[in-house]
């Protein structure tokens, strides 16, 4: 093999390299979608927070408005991600989360927006879908955990 033969397989091997890392990059730097927790519309109220609720801090994805039955009622949610696989185990944390938007009024705040150009009618709960973060390893979509707490619980 020529030393031009070398250098030429050096050009393409090196080129090979560069076209995977710009092909993995996205893969790596980019936000995971939002999940969805409903089939239909879900406005979105806040966008990505950290909460930080008795000293430890929360990340929240979104909270949103989920339709639900009877329409045009509308259920107040937070889209909590956690790094580990959710479960019913996490319920205690849910409550923690969803007792926190009660008391700090994010739920009040929901009341006064408006949908299609209608004021808002929320249910008296607040839900909470615990999810999965994804991260280097994808995550199917649907791994998580929903829970609903009435109001008067909350309080």
């Amino acid at each position: 093999m020529s030393v031009q033969g070398i250098a030429q397989g050096n050009q393409m091997t090196k080129k090979f390299i560069l076209a995977l890392i710009l092909f993995l990059i996205p893969y790596f730097t980019y936000a995971s979608p939002p999940v969805k927790t409903s089939m239909g519309p879900e406005p979105i109220i806040t966008g990505e927070e950290t909460w930080e609720i008795d000293g430890e801090k929360y990340l929240i994805e979104s909270t949103i408005l989920v339709q639900v039955k009877p329409y045009p009622n509308h259920l107040y949610a937070i889209k909590l991600l956690i790094s580990e696989m959710p479960g019913k185990h996490h319920k205690k944390i849910a409550r923690k989360v969803a007792k926190y938007a009660l008391n700090k009024g994010y739920y009040e705040k929901a009341k006064q927006l408006y949908f299609k150009g209608k004021p808002i009618s929320l249910v008296p709960k607040i839900g909470v879908a615990v999810i999965k973060k994804q991260g280097l390893i994808l995550v199917s979509k649907g791994t998580g955990y929903r829970f609903q707490f009435n109001l008067s619980e909350l309080k």
